[in-house]
Parts: C-alpha cells; sequence; structure tokens
C-alpha cells in the first residue's frame, strides 16, 4: 500500500473516484483502496452465494476492459502513431471503437 501513496498513483485513482469521475474497478491486490473489489474468500470459510456473485460480476466487467485493451495495443495507428492533426485524434478514436463494438456486438 505505501508503494502505491508514494508514487502518487492513489491521486490520480482518486479523480476516478470523485462523484464527475469515470468510477474504478480492480483486482483483489487492490483491497484497501477506493476502488470497487471483489470479496476474499475468508481463511478456511467460503464465500456466500451473493458474494461469489459479485465478484463473478465484478470479474467479468474488468475482463472485458482488459480484452479491450489488449485490442487497442494490436490497432496499428497507436503503434506507428498518428499521422493526421492531434486534435481530430479523439473523434477518430472514438469512431474506430463505436465501429468496433458494432463489429463485435452487432
Amino acid at each position: 500500500m505505501r508503494d502505491r501513496d508514494e508514487s502518487g498513483i492513489a491521486d490520480r485513482w482518486a479523480n476516478h473516484l470523485k462523484t464527475s469521475g469515470p468510477g474504478m474497478l480492480a483486482d483483489l491486490g487492490c483491497l484497501g483502496t477506493a476502488a470497487i473489489t471483489g470479496t476474499r474468500k475468508p481463511r478456511g470459510g467460503e464465500l456466500g452465494h451473493v458474494r461469489r456473485a459479485r465478484n463473478q460480476t465484478i470479474n467479468s466487467t474488468r475482463a472485458a476492459v482488459e480484452r479491450a485493451i489488449a485490442h487497442l495495443v494490436n490497432w496499428k495507428v497507436l503503434d506507428t502513431g498518428w499521422p493526421g492533426r492531434l486534435t481530430d485524434f479523439p473523434e477518430v478514436l472514438r469512431t474506430v471503437t463505436t465501429l468496433e463494438i458494432y463489429r463485435t456486438w452487432g
């Protein structure tokens, strides 16, 4: 926990958690932060069905986000650099992302 505080990443995470921020999901390695995490199984015990279902929901959402990030890594424009005006890049990225969502999910 101390490394997160010293690196300043905890401050950046805090911006995600503001009312106007996007929120943040994290795995069980980030327990103790304000991020939404699952629940660890108690030592020598089992999780109840409600907590297990909650963990599954959080994990499936995180997995979808991680897959999306992995797909971004494969986009050539992000590898070779954007040849156009930087002011146009956010709109182009949103358009390509939307097209990919429609292609994947119909």
